[in-house]
């Protein structure tokens, strides 16, 4: 970004990095009385390296006058906002403070960062970080694909295989071309069942059961002969699209070993997955709870759910599929 003269302007150091006017950042908490949400990106539009939020440290330091201004509706009013604002760190040390953990790192686990000293949005903000880093590096799970696949080979097979005899009583009922394959059949078994009795009955049925036998045979060419018409068109689409479904079947199964391969070698990603997303639901649920009383609302604690938001396909373990209620297989 530098080469290209996409940075602007100074340089504001926070730890071991540099944010200039230019930059491209990504959000990984909440902020902004919820005009910020987290994994926004952005844009660093400017920097001012004078200004953090020392502002009540020097105001109680001061030595002579110190004078803050404050939009307020009155000054019992400037008083609380100061007081709320300034109750709560918003240092630049969040540059910092939100690096994305490593895979099986978690908040509580960190010595320099116990459970009980995260704030909320931060240990939230750490738990989606480490659940979008472990995500990315399992293989995707192919199994609703993979089943559409199998099922749309099944069926172009089948109605293959019933255009090619005529079968107009299975996959084909009720479609103009399965009636077709009806009518002829009838009247192809019409005139094979007349000669098979003419030859087992007495002379005057005999040349009923022949005349029979003659009008079946004048009505089965012309009916196949409208069946092979309606036929034809769709054998050849069926018979150029099985090819590429059989390959992205096939593809699809490849996948499928893929993830068998992966989750023989890292059987501990997908519980951990799992416990990320209970964890993330726990984090959230708190996360609510302090927006309540910074709002000014009594809190109340929300009825817990499943957070199915949070969760996405992932894996497919060997075994008997479970549905689950937030609709995945695993």
């Amino acid at each position: 970004m530098e080469a290209r003269g996409k940075l602007l302007g100074l340089e504001l150091e926070v730890g071991t990095a540099g944010y200039r006017a230019g930059d491209r950042i990504v959000t990984l908490a909440p902020g902004a009385n919820g005009e910020i949400v987290t994994s926004e990106r952005g844009t660093v539009i400017a920097v001012d390296t004078k200004r953090r939020e020392l502002a009540y440290v020097k105001m109680s330091r001061a030595r002579e006058r110190s004078t803050v201004t404050v939009v307020a509706d009155s000054t019992e009013q400037a008083v609380e906002d100061l007081g709320r604002s300034w109750s709560a760190s918003r240092r630049i040390g969040w540059a910092i403070d939100q690096g994305v953990p490593s895979p099986g790192s978690t908040p509580e686990r960190d010595a320099r960062a116990p459970e009980d000293t995260v704030p909320d949005w931060l240990r939230h903000a750490r738990l989606v970080a480490e659940r979008e880093a472990l995500a990315a590096v399992i293989p995707r799970d192919p199994t609703f694909p993979y089943q559409q696949a199998k099922a749309r080979v099944r069926d172009l097979e089948a109605r293959l295989e019933a255009l090619v005899h005529g079968d107009g009583w299975g996959v084909l009922r009720g479609t103009p071309v399965g009636q077709a394959a009806v009518a002829w059949k009838q009247a192809a078994d019409q005139w094979g069942r007349c000669l098979h009795d003419a030859e087992h009955a007495g002379l005057r049925e005999r040349h009923h059961l022949h005349r029979q036998a003659a009008k079946a045979a004048k009505r089965e060419g012309p009916l196949r002969d409208a069946f092979e018409r309606l036929a034809a068109p769709e054998k050849d689409g069926i018979r150029a699209d099985l090819p590429k479904a059989k390959k992205l079947l096939a593809d699809l199964e490849g996948e499928r070993r893929n993830v068998d391969r992966f989750t023989d070698a890292h059987p501990e990603y997908l519980p951990r997955l799992m416990q990320l997303d209970r964890e993330i639901s726990d984090a959230a649920y708190e996360m609510d709870i302090e927006r309540q009383g910074l709002d000014g609302i009594a809190p109340q604690r929300p009825e817990r759910q499943e957070p199915s938001s949070l969760i996405e396909p992932v894996i497919e373990r060997r075994g008997p599929v479970i549905e689950r209620d937030f609709g995945l297989e695993h």
